[in-house]
């Protein structure tokens, strides 16, 4: 344990803690806990598939072949969930990054590179934060300084604008 990155103590306190932050987020926006304890679920069987395949491939990031929200709203049945919990499923698609696990991948080379480095591996864990940190700031600066000059998504003037389209098409067609 005190070679490790982080405690096993604090870091199953840190997920317990954040998967009833988020359960208690997305109920709050009107989807139901049940809905919301398989989202999570899903969310994190598709980051750890993703982490487990860069890990065992030794590729920088790849793609889940399902999303977390489609997952959950096929299981769940569309017809059985209110629009409520439709929208904060197509909002909670931010997290999945395009299928792309945001943070465990790089989680899992800091641990995995760190001790080759270094022998004092924690450190790297707390430069992983700080740029973790800037780099989620410089990504919600860009958004939000490119929206105001291209325009936003729903405008399609943004290079980007099909990213997302089938999850929100798929939501909204639910919706109905």
């Amino acid at each position: 344990d005190t070679q490790e990155l982080l405690p096993y103590r604090w870091a199953f306190i840190g997920l317990v803690a954040g998967a009833l932050f988020m359960a208690g987020f997305l109920h709050r926006q009107g989807m139901p806990w049940g809905t919301a304890s398989l989202l999570i679920f899903g969310l994190f069987i598709a980051h750890l598939g993703v982490t487990r395949l860069l890990a065992q491939t030794g590729l920088i990031y790849t793609i889940a072949p399902l999303t977390p929200m489609l997952f959950a709203l096929y299981t769940v049945g569309p017809t059985n969930m209110s629009g409520p919990a439709l929208a904060a499923l197509g909002g909670s698609y931010s997290v999945m990054a395009h299928g792309k696990g945001q943070f465990l991948p790089h989680v899992f080379h800091i641990a995995r590179l760190g001790p080759a480095i270094t022998k004092a591996g924690r450190k790297m864990m707390m430069f992983l934060v700080v740029v973790t940190v800037l780099g989620v700031a410089a990504g919600v600066i860009y958004t939000i300084v490119e929206s105001y000059r291209l325009g936003g998504v729903a405008l399609g003037a943004i290079p980007y604008y099909d990213h997302g389209n089938t999850v929100w098409s798929t939501i909204v067609k639910h919706m109905g």
